[in-house]
């Protein structure tokens, strides 16, 4: 629907493409890139998804070009998308903590959440790497993918 409009832009540091990452977390978001950002403005729009470590997190980014009618700083409220997203950060990590931002930045709007940094190895549980969506964006030209199929006996 985009294609002719939409310019994506991956930014992943070397070394992080095992990472755990829960499953369904950047997808929403690039969504909401695309639904509040990109499908508002006139023309051409770009999205960037950074993956990198900050110290000892993992910093997952997604930013979009903006238009004039993109949220204010008092104007951003979680809508449902970032709602989940946050709960289900909440039962994930707990008491391991994580950060979750969002706000106008570099020209557009951005949503940043800060994870423990673990690796597969480390993390059974985490179903889905940051190669899993690398490959599946290269292979579909789409920037992630939904859940892929889990092992039995994996909780959510």
């Amino acid at each position: 629907r985009f294609q002719s409009r939409l310019q994506t832009e991956f930014h992943v540091e070397e070394g992080i493409l095992e990472a755990a990452v829960p499953n369904l977390i950047l997808q929403p978001l690039v969504e909401n890139a695309i639904k509040h950002g990109i499908a508002k403005q006139p023309g051409r729009g770009r999205v960037e998804i950074t993956c990198r470590r900050e110290d000892k997190c993992l910093l997952l980014r997604v930013w979009n070009t903006a238009g004039e009618d993109a949220p204010k700083a008092a104007d951003v409220s979680d809508g449902v998308g970032l709602s989940n997203i946050r709960e289900r950060l909440d039962v994930i990590y707990g008491s391991r903590g994580y950060r979750f931002s969002r706000g106008r930045g570099d020209g557009g709007y951005e949503v940043a959440i800060r994870l423990p940094l673990t690796f597969v190895e480390e993390d059974s549980t985490a179903a889905m790497t940051l190669t899993t969506l690398a490959t599946a964006a290269e292979e579909e030209e789409t920037p992630v993918r939904a859940n892929p199929p889990r092992a039995a006996g994996q909780g959510r």
